[in-house]
């Protein structure tokens, strides 16, 4: 008999997941149509306050994972693998005519021991920054690998850059931040998400921008973010007011050279505009996933607004999957009340599966729930590692529905003797239990054969 001691187990023994989200507006889009999980570029415009005050800055950030890139062994040292790659930013005036263009070329680089973890988590940070005059333009933005020659591309990014000034109210372009740093230099530094201007499921976030043209008490800014329903309704999820950071009265936003990861300086400029910066803490732990927007309302009728999302982008596939999410839920719930379930209309059966899991969410303040990730994690591992010719599906075996139930064994042990079928044993000491598994028919098929205490 198998013991079902899940949910107190899993709700003593969970690790917080780290995860990263896809971008919800300014996607890549790849030149020939071809249908794929999710966008493999992440990047965004973002109009910031020049120097120059008959000028705009508009600022091309992007984050290019590694995996886009295809990796081949050098010539020069056979334990290194090269990547080569070119990130192209050209952007053209109203009347289509190019008035700015930049290229980045990028060798990546990994050792024979460290290419397949550095290729899946690694990524390219970078920025393009061009001062242009207020007005409207539309920008191109293109990534080439140069080994495969495949080629990303966005033709389809317009960009408005306003006119900012010390005699004119204005609100510049929207950061998501990460974190807030002040190093051993006494510079402030900010950390950008970088993730095409979305939020990351489950984690705070912080608003940067920074204003022009305001003064005493017009210095108040108020924002608010809303989510937005199936039908495009905006409700209001949260508002409140904020006043700019004082130590930086007039500062600019200046980004730092880097590859693993985007950062920006904030430092003290003595050149017009007068400008205001604003670092305002949001809590985007509570906020579901979806589409929203936040906009931002300054002194006279300046405001600011960005459509982002709350994206899981490492959400587990078998939670993604609505056929998949469905079927794990067998080993949680009767027999009888799982037939019903599965045999609900699509509403009603999502409206039971929220609930369920509402239910058994050990952080219910937060939107992340803990022990829905740790389950479907495990549902995936399953799907991947115990899927045989006859079941490919690894979560209706034995060892998936063992390996769901309560996680990794802490050891295991595997016997292969001559004559006998091979056989698997798991240990779990927190259920102070073992599991037999046998390969009767020599397949990979290990049927469960009996259970025992330590």
């Amino acid at each position: 008999m198998i013991p079902r001691p899940f949910e107190f187990l899993l709700l003593t023994s969970l690790g917080v997941t780290s995860f990263f989200s896809t971008p919800s507006s300014l996607k890549a889009q790849e030149e020939q149509e071809a249908p794929r999980i999710r966008p493999l570029i992440y990047y965004e415009a973002l109009n910031l306050v020049a120097d120059d005050t008959t000028k705009s800055r508009v600022d091309f950030n992007f984050n290019i994972p590694h995996d886009f890139f295809v990796f081949v062994r050098s010539t020069t040292n056979p334990n290194d693998f090269v990547a080569r790659g070119e990130i192209t930013v050209e952007v053209l005036d109203s009347s289509g005519v190019s008035v700015a263009r930049d290229i980045i070329h990028k060798e990546l680089h990994h050792t024979e021991m460290t290419s397949s973890e550095g290729k899946r988590h690694g990524a390219v940070h970078g920025d393009f920054s061009f001062s242009l005059g207020p007005g409207t333009y539309h920008a191109i933005f293109e990534v080439n690998d140069l080994e495969s020659k495949r080629r990303i591309v966005d033709k389809n990014q317009r960009i408005v850059l306003k006119k900012f000034s010390d005699s004119s109210p204005g609100i510049s372009g929207i950061l998501f931040l990460d974190r807030v740093k002040i190093g051993d230099d006494s510079v402030m530094k900010v950390f950008p998400l970088n993730l095409g201007g979305d939020a990351i499921f489950g984690k705070n976030f912080t608003l940067g921008f920074q204003t022009t043209g305001a003064h005493d008490t017009s210095e108040v800014v108020h924002y608010s973010i809303h989510k937005l329903d199936i039908a495009g309704k905006r409700i209001s999820v949260l508002s409140d007011s904020a006043r700019p950071i004082s130590k930086f009265s007039n500062s600019r936003l200046i980004p730092l050279e880097g590859d693993s990861i985007l950062v920006y300086a904030i430092r003290q400029s003595n050149n017009p505009p007068e400008v205001k910066t604003y670092l305002v803490d949001i809590r985007g732990d509570t906020l579901q996933l979806g589409k929203y927007d936040v906009e931002i309302k300054g002194s006279g009728n300046s405001v600011a607004r960005k459509s982002f999302a709350m994206q899981w982008i490492d959400m587990p596939l078998t939670l993604s999957n609505n056929v998949l999410s469905t079927e794990a839920l067998q080993y949680l719930m009767p027999e009888k009340e799982f037939d019903e379930f599965i045999k609900l209309s699509p509403e009603d059966m999502k409206r039971q599966f929220d609930e369920f899991w509402k239910k058994r969410d050990p952080t219910p303040q937060t939107a992340y729930n803990e022990a829905m990730a740790e389950y479907y994690q495990r549902c995936d591992y399953a799907l991947e590692n115990f899927g045989t010719l006859r079941q490919a599906n690894g979560i209706k075996t034995d060892r998936g529905k063992i390996y769901i139930l309560y996680g990794p064994p802490a050891k295991t042990e595997r016997l292969l003797t001559p004559g006998t079928p091979p056989k698997e044993i798991w240990y779990y000491d927190n259920l102070g239990m073992k599991f037999f598994f046998v390969d009767e028919s020599r397949t990979g098929n290990y049927k469960l054969q009996s259970s025992e205490k330590l």
